[in-house]
């Protein structure tokens, strides 16, 4: 979850507390802001008083929010939680690739990578420029300007490794530069089928790798393995085995 995901999560939270302020929750907490704080005044428009603690007062600050939500005071309590974030994200445009993210069984360092990578937040050379550091700009695997959408897949080298992978799962597709081919990627995980959940642990464990491998490239550390695609599916096959549902599946394409 992102810092700004967390924020509204938190406010979203502290909604949900002060409509239990408000609906009087059977809680001894909430009986004692009522008798020691709120008294004979209404909830919604008394003061925020000096003697308020700092919790009542980050509390209180959230009432601009309840108005947003239609009826809230007759809302569920277990809804209305949910019912703040969705009000506080409406401004955010929604991503398709987050289905990627959803049950992925890739090793959790790659599905972080994965993410960077879906959010243009990798520290690629054109990125690093533009922030004011001094780069080279070339691909360490080629001659052409190293930027996101190059390096995976407009790069020959790299490009050939995930077609190694998608051809081991038997998907017959020629990789595209990255913005495309994350929709390629996004429209092939939907649903619960056993290729769709190898297709996304197979993206995140191949970004995860080609990270590696050009980050051992551009700074000059030793690459003791360049089977990088015999190590992607080893890994997708240790991580799969476990799952009875894949398992049977994964063994017919070690086959």
């Amino acid at each position: 979850m992102s810092a700004t995901s967390q924020k509204d999560w938190n406010r979203a939270n502290l909604t949900k507390l002060l409509w239990n302020i408000h609906n009087k929750a059977d809680s001894l907490w909430i009986r004692w802001i009522h008798s020691y704080y709120i008294k004979h005044d209404q909830l919604m428009t008394m003061p925020v008083k000096p003697s308020c603690s700092w919790i009542l007062k980050a509390i209180l600050k959230q009432r601009e929010l309840l108005p947003n939500i239609q009826g809230w005071e007759h809302v569920k309590g277990k809804t209305i939680t949910r019912k703040v974030y969705k009000v506080l994200r409406e401004d955010y445009p929604l991503v398709d690739w987050k289905t990627v993210m959803y049950q992925n069984i890739a090793r959790p360092r790659a599905v972080f990578i994965f993410w960077l990578a879906c959010h243009s937040r990798l520290a690629t050379k054109d990125r690093l420029l533009k922030i004011g550091l001094t780069v080279n700009l070339q691909c360490c695997f080629c001659t052409q300007e190293e930027t996101i959408n190059h390096l995976f897949f407009g790069c020959t080298e790299l490009k050939h490794i995930w077609q190694k992978v998608l051809r081991w799962l038997q998907v017959d597709h020629v990789p595209m530069e990255w913005s495309a081919e994350l929709k390629w990627i996004t429209k092939h995980s939907k649903g619960k089928g056993w290729k769709a959940q190898l297709v996304k642990s197979a993206a995140a464990e191949t970004i995860y790798a080609l990270w590696k491998y050009r980050n051992d490239v551009c700074f000059g550390n030793k690459v003791y393995n360049t089977n990088i695609d015999d190590d992607i599916i080893n890994t997708i096959v240790y991580r799969g085995w476990r799952n009875a549902k894949l398992r049977e599946h994964i063994a017919h394409l070690l086959i």
